[in-house]
């Protein structure tokens, strides 16, 4: 059984039986020279950014890795700017990584997103040889991983951190469904918690109602800047803030950006 690295640095002092969490992450390491990551619940670019960092790091501290697994079968989404900063990726550090690995299996999600994420080896080319899958068994035969003890470990971190994951899953779908509207209160009765319950859960899991409440409205006004024409205004008032101002502060406090900024670069035509 893997165990649970409590510190980002603890987990890259020794690597080997352990793994990390992020928000949306988990970077693992059963035995010596395999390595890995599993994603699951509405992954934005920071949330990758923060497991791209520890990789690249875990490979400047450790050097070559043979295998990496990756399941990103419980995603639920992954927003456009983390599909550029995963090329990008690739592509600056090309070089690095063909030294460190030399191959990869994944388990992609279903729909649109598993299309992408299971196309990006065509897009960006990878130093070595990648592939993606339908399921976890596929994957691992194609590393050649089939000592029963680490395909053992990896199900029960998988099942560990899906348990830990259907309060946000049902989170997160709710504030979608209401951006701004949402109370604690009726998101606890409809979750089956009390008020209490769900917010000692949240923080639990290392997040809170309101912050999930604002990634939820920024998540919306992501797609809709960037998919719509749709003015700053009506946006503002989609998502469930009183104006343009409220949503912009709220969006550059996410992003960084103002919501025209990060439109303008997202689509510079637009």
């Amino acid at each position: 059984m893997l165990e649970r690295a409590t510190t980002r640095e603890a987990y890259l002092r020794r690597p080997a039986g352990q793994f990390y969490e992020g928000r949306t992450w988990a970077r693992f390491s059963p035995i010596e020279g395999f390595v890995g990551g599993i994603f699951w619940g509405c992954v934005s670019d920071s949330n990758l950014r923060e497991y791209l960092d520890l990789v690249l790091e875990e490979v400047q501290r450790h050097g070559s890795h043979r295998l990496t697994y990756l399941d990103l079968s419980c995603i639920q989404s992954f927003d456009r700017e983390s599909f550029v900063t995963l090329y990008d990726f690739y592509a600056r550090h090309e070089s690095d990584l063909g030294r460190s690995f030399t191959r990869i299996a994944g388990v992609h999600p279903q729909g649109l997103t598993g299309a992408f994420l299971g196309g990006l080896p065509l897009v960006q080319p990878i130093p070595y040889p990648a592939q993606f899958f339908a399921n976890t068994t596929s994957a691992l035969e194609f590393l050649g991983v089939v000592d029963t003890a680490t395909v053992t470990a990896l199900e029960e971190l998988r099942e560990r951190l899906a348990k830990r994951d259907v309060l946000l899953h049902g989170l997160q779908a709710l504030l979608e469904n209401a951006p701004g509207e949402l109370t604690v209160a009726t998101a606890a009765r409809t979750l089956g918690l009390s008020d209490r319950s769900l917010q000692r859960r949240l923080s639990e899991l290392g997040t809170s109602f309101g912050a999930e409440s604002s990634a939820a409205r920024v998540r919306i006004a992501k797609r809709l800047l960037s998919e719509s024409d749709m003015t700053l205004t009506a946006i503002a008032l989609e998502v469930g803030c009183n104006s343009a101002q409220h949503f912009s502060v709220m969006f550059r406090k996410a992003t960084g950006e103002t919501p025209s900024a990060w439109r303008h670069r997202m689509r510079p035509t637009a």
